[in-house]
């Protein structure tokens, strides 16, 4: 996946996505765009079209306006792995390494690596076409 291109997760994980960026102040978003990682330009980001990026606090996904720190560029960004679904990937925290975003129940979050199915499955994405 190009830091250019957009993804688009699952449904399961999309739906969990649209409620983290409802819950934060905004419109729930159809797709997120793939940009050069905030910490780690050979990793990524991702924004949503107000500018947000999503990042990981507390280990749960949400999407926050950018406010400067090191620690924020960390937390926003995630190096693509080798996904368990072919053509897919993994989103590897980059400051919890062994660490990938998936849902849970809905929830989007960081969890480490699990060998089962499920978690593959919850943690695999496809790059995608952006709808408009």
């Amino acid at each position: 996946m190009a830091p250019s291109s957009s993804w688009r997760p699952g449904p399961d994980t999309e739906r969990a996505l649209r409620d983290v960026l409802r819950h934060h102040g905004g419109q729930a978003k159809r797709h997120l765009r793939g940009v050069p990682g905030l910490a780690d330009g050979g990793c990524y980001s991702s924004r949503d079209s107000s500018g947000r990026h999503l990042r990981h606090k507390d280990l749960r996904i949400r999407a926050d306006a950018s406010n400067g720190t090191m620690l924020f560029n960390k937390d926003a960004t995630f190096c693509a792995q080798l996904g368990s679904v072919t053509g897919s990937v993994s989103l590897e925290s980059y400051n919890y390494p062994g660490r990938c975003i998936r849902h849970y129940y809905y929830e989007p979050r960081v969890d480490t690596y699990q060998e089962n199915a499920t978690f593959r499955a919850d943690s695999s994405f496809r790059a995608a076409t952006p709808w408009a």
